[in-house]
């Protein structure tokens, strides 16, 4: 092409171009842009069947401290000593956190990588449904109730713990106060309360909490070890890695792995971000990256602080005897008073974030089994009333739970201890059985791991067995109870928590729940999928914003007249997830089109198909300007009425333009809308048309036409067929476009329209994947204008064209 010399309104044009583009970029379009909603997010929530109830107003930083901030392992870690101590000694706590927090990483990635393939707040159950066998919808059930258990725990033991800390906290400035089991559950109750006041509005005062809590977290750990490694008096390093205790365990190992419930409790709930993903912008990689950094970040930090506490403590029975009733607080003391006073004070600031959102976590987690129906009074659950706002009912349920099971307080240690027993042991079954369920799915192939954007490749399965084996060993042991002589004081409720509300929700779903319990694969757009072929001819910024929306699941096939382009194009869209194969096409050929067809049969059955391919008025003659644009558009219409099958749904891209020109005779419609290929090559309007812009427009009017005319074509198959005429989207086209002879006229047309802006190619996958999926199905045979109004503002003569 030779080159030009820009005029002073072309130049204007290209910064008023490059800063859309940097807006887009950004996601900053105020006006009609995407709502916040990522491409990605979309097509996810869209394939998994169900619709966005909530704003994504957590981005991959926010998510990763709400995930960081709800695990707080140093925090938790320190407050989770005493089984520990009881059960293998300083030695057994630190030995037992390391194989622990290596075997944890198998669960870590494990989920992770379900969490790519499906970000969705259900998380176990719904991975279950789409991974597990015949058996589907009694197994997702039951991982259903086994997860809302385990995370109503978590959030009723995150709350009791942080309550806990303020009498201890007293404690430190009062020697002579000890505190008491009711006065505890007072601290707890009270914490319900803002709890409820925080989780029950709205959902950003949680990420302001949340973000700063992760600040605290990761700095607050430093005072912490500088305290303990600087001032506190130790014992040799060496005596403290080799000084084991069996308290009445015949056998040590016995008693190291029964005491290692408290590092499994500081090294779990890394699954929360999950069942936030519903809020979370690009959800399907910043979930699962929030997932295993969280988790990383915190076991390292906590493996430090472990270490230096247990090196800290030179008298085991001292510790457990404490006033305070936390062994790490008499560690600190050995530093001094006023240093355990204040760090002190800084885990409790994180405990209250994090028994925060391990409340938001286990809302959203029993709202979103309850939308599928699992759960007595399901309906009033599920309630979302607006985007913004969390799910209320379900915060109010999980805080009431929350105050029941403080309320079992026998004793602080052992309603302590049975929470989270109880909660350990109904997550450990629920990764379990998706584990297993995943296996099956790796080995019958559907497994659909290609659509996940975080991705283990060929060591998932490995990854999967690994995590299976240590969550099966893992639940045996934390239904030991601590102690070898048991009494109802030393009695471990937490496997009695399991088995009764396992029980309960077996009765339910015979009874009632197999009725109203609906399995979340059936809603599921990919099962079925994986033989479907979705063709896109044209690699532009249009056709792959349509094709990302609309393709999932399916075979792709990109075609394009420029192999180098189409080639870079395929394996973006691989690195992306997607099966791509790839047809060098020139829409020009009709036997080119034909044999593209012929390829797409052949691949499976064809139930997508994107006309995207054209050129610019400004990018070649008339002539190439027909026979691409208006004759490219006639022979994939032609070729694939007969090869796409029962329900499928195609969509052309055309232009604004084809709404331009002027009116066109009932004859010359007749021939552009049904003709054959010669016919219309014949007509007087097509050899004589005058310059490319003449011919575009003709060319974008006669797509409009022919997609009226081949939806009777198409519906003899059972298939639809529609048009979209986009406005100027930002677009290297439109890059084009814009510095050419015509950029004058596009910037007053952006100036006068109604919206004053470029359309985005996002919004036009958005309005294709209307027109392609369920929502259109009573949709055949149209043109819709998605142009700001600017064809609107030259018929009313606000725009002179």
């Amino acid at each position: 092409m030779a080159s030009r010399t820009k005029e002073p309104a072309s130049e204007e044009v290209e910064m008023s171009y490059n800063s859309h583009v940097r807006d887009v970029q950004r996601g900053d379009t105020t006006q009609g842009g995407d709502g916040g909603i990522h491409e990605w997010d979309e097509r996810e929530i869209r394939r998994m069947g169900k619709l966005s109830q909530y704003k994504r107003v957590h981005r991959g930083r926010t998510i990763f401290a709400t995930s960081a901030s709800i695990q707080a392992s140093w925090q938790v870690s320190l407050a989770s000593l005493t089984p520990g101590l009881l059960n293998g000694g300083t030695a057994g706590i630190f030995w037992s956190f390391i194989f622990t927090a290596i075997l944890a990483l198998s669960n870590v990635f494990s989920i992770a990588e379900y969490t790519s393939i499906a970000p969705i707040n259900g998380g176990q159950y719904h991975w279950v449904s789409e991974f597990a066998p015949r058996y589907k919808k009694p197994l997702s059930y039951f991982t259903g109730w086994w997860s809302t258990i385990a995370w109503q725990s978590t959030a009723a033991g995150a709350t009791f713990l942080a309550g806990s800390f303020v009498p201890s906290l007293a404690a430190l400035f009062y020697p002579d106060y000890v505190p008491t089991p009711w006065q505890n559950n007072l601290c707890v109750f009270a914490l319900v309360l803002l709890i409820l006041a925080i989780n029950a509005t709205s959902t950003k005062p949680l990420i302001y909490i949340q973000m700063i809590a992760m600040v605290v977290l990761f700095i607050g750990w430093l005072p912490v070890a500088g305290c303990l490694a600087g001032l506190a008096p130790h014992p040799p390093f060496s005596e403290t890695v080799t000084s084991f205790t069996s308290s009445g365990w015949s056998n040590l190992g016995i008693a190291v792995l029964v005491g290692q419930i408290g590092n499994v409790y500081a090294l779990t709930s890394f699954d929360a971000a999950a069942h936030m993903a519903e809020e979370v912008s690009n959800a399907g990689r910043a979930v699962p990256l929030a997932i295993v950094w969280s988790y990383c970040g915190n076991a390292a930090v906590a493996f430090v602080v472990i270490t230096l506490t247990m090196w800290s403590i030179p008298d085991v029975d001292a510790a457990l005897d404490s006033s305070t009733g936390f062994p790490f607080i008499y560690a600190l003391q050995q530093a001094g008073q006023r240093w355990a006073q204040a760090i002190t004070a800084i885990i409790v600031l994180i405990a209250f974030a994090g028994c925060t959102g391990c409340n938001a976590a286990a809302s959203r987690e029993m709202a979103a089994f309850a939308r599928d129906g699992g759960l007595p009074g399901s309906k009033w659950l599920a309630k979302v009333t607006k985007p913004t706002h969390p799910p209320r009912n379900s915060v109010y349920v999980t805080c009431f739970v929350t105050a029941a099971l403080t309320c079992i307080n026998f004793g602080s240690t052992i309603a302590f201890n049975a929470i989270i027993s109880g909660q350990l042991i109904a997550l450990n079954a629920s990764y379990a059985l998706t584990h297993a369920c995943a296996l099956w799915a790796r080995s019958t192939g559907k497994y659909h791991r290609d659509i996940a954007r975080f991705n283990l490749g060929r060591y998932g399965a490995v990854t999967n067995v690994v995590a299976l084996c240590y969550d099966i060993f893992l639940t045996i042991f934390l239904a030991f109870s601590p102690a070898p002589e048991v009494d109802a004081a030393s009695l471990n409720w937490g496997p009695l928590i399991f088995i009764v509300t396992t029980l309960f929700a077996g009765v339910y779903y015979v009874t009632i729940g197999r009725r109203l319990y609906r399995d979340p694969s059936k809603d599921v757009l990919l099962g079925d999928m994986a033989d479907e072929v979705a063709v896109l001819i044209g690699t532009g910024s249009i056709g792959l914003a349509i094709a990302r929306v609309t393709v999932t699941g399916r075979n792709l096939l990109l075609a394009d007249y420029n192999e180098p382009q189409l080639n870079s194009t395929a394996e973006m869209l691989r690195n992306e997830g997607y099966r791509v194969v790839t047809h060098p096409t020139d829409v020009s050929d009709k036997e080119a089109v034909a044999a593209l067809a012929r390829k797409a049969a052949s691949l499976g059955s064809v139930t997508r198909v994107i006309q995207a391919a054209g050129v610019s008025p400004n990018q070649a003659p008339p002539e190439r300007v027909v026979h691409v644009d208006l004759l490219g558009t006639v022979y994939v219409l032609d070729a694939f009425a007969e090869v796409v099958s029962k329900g499928a749904s195609g969509i052309v891209v055309a232009s604004q333009a084809g709404q331009m020109g002027g009116q066109l005779s009932s004859e010359l419609e007749h021939t552009l809308a049904y003709g054959t290929p010669s016919q219309i090559e014949q007509l007087a309007e097509v050899k004589n048309v005058e310059n490319s812009m003449a011919a575009y427009i003709l060319a974008k009017r006669a797509n409009a036409l022919r997609v009226q005319g081949a939806a009777v074509t198409w519906g003899k198959r059972g298939a639809r067929v529609n048009c979209i005429s986009p406005g100027i989207i930002c677009t290297p086209l439109a890059r084009d476009e814009m510095s050419g002879p015509h950029a004058e006229l596009y910037q007053h047309m952006l100036q006068e329209s109604a919206v004053g802006r470029m359309g985005t190619p996002a919004e036009c996958g958005q309005l294709a994947a209307f027109l392609m999926d369920e929502r259109g199905a009573f949709i055949t045979g149209i043109d819709v204008l998605n142009d700001g109004g600017v064809v609107a503002g030259i018929k009313a003569g606000v725009i002179q064209f």
